[in-house]
């Protein structure tokens, strides 16, 4: 099954927040530039806070480190995405997923698809509002901590 069709437009003037660094205006500069921009969560994305991340308890999914787009609801009125896992590729599977998104392809939880990876079938999951805010950071920031939605892309097991 795959999601339905939506109209992928982006709704100029952004009510964007004001960068407080040069993080924050990548991240703003690409959201009014293309629509979006992927955040890696992991420690090797973020060295600088290595110490402070030894002393924390375990986390099972900032531990199994993630990628996630922040902009899709505010440019595309489209679930924001989260891909959990240290996936080699995970920006380029997140662009897949949007350039589907602007072929007019709306998805949603319990959706699959088998366009995103070649000869696989990929699940589209719900994010629970409390780890949207946990764990989709900037997506919150961006939005103004204001209500969004946001979906898993559950990729198949790796071989």
């Amino acid at each position: 099954m795959r999601g339905d069709t939506c109209a992928a437009t982006i709704k100029p003037p952004l009510d964007l927040p004001e960068p407080e660094d040069a993080f924050d205006e990548k991240l703003v500069a690409d959201v009014h530039d293309v629509g979006w921009h992927c955040v890696l969560v992991a420690d090797e994305h973020h060295p600088e806070h290595a110490a402070a991340n030894v002393a924390l308890p375990p986390h099972p999914i900032y531990d199994a480190g993630f990628a996630y787009t922040a902009g899709l609801w505010l440019t595309r009125a489209h679930p924001e995405l989260v891909l959990v896992g240290r996936w080699e590729h995970a920006h380029a599977i997140l662009a897949i997923v949007v350039s589907l998104i602007d072929e007019r392809r709306r998805f949603q939880a319990g959706d699959v698809s088998d366009q995103v990876l070649d000869g696989s079938m990929v699940r589209f999951g719900a994010v629970s509002a409390s780890r949207r805010t946990e764990l989709l950071t900037y997506a919150d920031w961006l939005n103004r901590r204001r209500r969004f939605d946001a979906l898993q892309v559950v990729l198949p097991d790796r071989r």
